[in-house]
């Protein structure tokens, strides 16, 4: 009910401001670009203030690129983002005191989950050499294979090593 009684308030303190208008001024529009003084209007000279009002009237091209570029951060200053250089301070050493070096996060390689998983599966880890993977499927294959080991998953262990071995093998090369 209050916010009611607000806009009656501002509906009788202000007159329509369009010349020879004895509405009430319901309706707020910018004088200027700084949209600190405003005019008020009844809706029906709002909607015809409001179509010939233009923000950029007056600028150059290259005005208003840069301040449509401005306006993505909200007018306040901001710094490119480089990924080369390590710009992150840890004033308070709470990277030491968590034990995260954020410095060599970049460094880091982002591997392939089933490339990891064929990993897990012949108990490998990098770097990834042809001898180390054939070295281990050969170790894994005789223990596993179904000739050898009568156990009822091993057939099922035997089929998971053999393709672990040859997505590994691909990705050697």
């Amino acid at each position: 009910m209050k916010k009611n009684e607000n806009q009656n308030n501002l509906s009788h303190e202000h007159k329509c401001d369009a010349p020879g208008c004895h509405e009430p001024g319901t309706c707020r529009a910018p004088k200027d670009k700084s949209l600190t003084e405003y005019f008020f209007f009844c809706p029906k000279h709002a909607r015809e203030y409001n179509e010939k009002w233009d923000y950029y009237q007056g600028m150059s091209e290259a005005e208003i690129e840069a301040n449509l570029r401005e306006d993505v951060g909200w007018h306040r200053p901001t710094w490119s983002f480089s990924a080369n250089k390590p710009s992150l301070k840890d004033p308070f050493n709470l990277q030491k005191e968590l034990g995260i070096n954020i410095g060599k996060v970049k460094n880091k390689k982002i591997i392939d989950p089933e490339i990891l998983k064929a990993m897990k599966i012949l108990g490998i880890q990098e770097p990834l050499v042809k001898e180390k993977i054939k070295e281990k499927y050969r170790e894994l294959a005789k223990k596993y294979h179904p000739d050898i080991n009568t156990e009822n998953k091993a057939e099922d262990i035997f089929k998971k090593i053999s393709t672990a071995y040859k997505l590994l093998l691909k990705t050697v090369k």
